[in-house]
């Protein structure tokens, strides 16, 4: 399946400045020398769009599902709460040092309440729900922890990616300024203020 490559600004400079330079003298050293750095540069970077693409898309999908069992982690606890209330009374001793309170805050805060509650259901004796229930605990709390887990590696990557296209634009940057200065010689006044029209910060 083709995948249209997402429009990128800079991309769209860099194409349209090799436009410019295979239609400027591209016999004379310099125009040429100039071609194949841009064209060089302009594949760097056409690589870099596409990193960083998929570099989000992987992290919105990654927040996506740490979402998912965020919403699953709320049931769950809520299920257990709601069972220890009937069981002892929502009022009881048992109840407020189980679950004392409604599941809210970060998803880090909310993994550690998850992993506080099953160690403590573990050691109850009797254990105040079903195995089958306790298990469905242990279950949400691995699985957001997973997602947490995969949504930090996701960031990470997305901002080394960052990085790296920083860096290439800066380097294309240079080029294109240094491009200016060697071929001004070689350009009409209209060449030249064109060329000038296709910088970026």
């Amino acid at each position: 399946m083709l995948q249209m490559r997402k429009y990128s600004p800079e991309l769209d400079s860099s194409n349209r400045l090799l436009m410019l330079l295979e239609q400027c003298c591209p016999d004379i050293p310099a125009v040429h020398h100039a071609l194949e750095r841009h064209t060089r540069l302009h594949h760097q970077l056409e690589m870099q769009n596409d990193l960083h693409s998929r570099a989000l898309a992987e992290w919105q999908l990654a927040l996506e599902r740490r979402w998912r069992w965020e919403v699953a982690a709320q049931r769950i606890y809520i299920r257990i709460q709601h069972m220890i209330r009937d069981q002892f009374g929502s009022d009881s001793p048992q109840s407020q040092a189980l679950t004392p309170a409604e599941l809210v805050g970060t998803a880090d805060e909310m993994l550690r309440e998850l992993r506080r509650l099953y160690a403590t259901l573990l050691v109850c004796t009797p254990v105040p729900i079903s195995m089958a229930t306790l298990q469905q605990l242990g279950d949400a709390r691995d699985n957001l922890a997973m997602a947490l887990a995969e949504t930090q590696r996701c960031k990470r990557a997305w901002r080394q990616v960052m990085l790296e296209q920083r860096m290439i634009l800066s380097a294309y940057q240079r080029a294109f300024e240094e491009t200016q200065q060697e071929l001004g010689a070689f350009m009409s006044p209209d060449v030249s203020s064109e060329m000038a029209a296709l910088a970026f910060e």
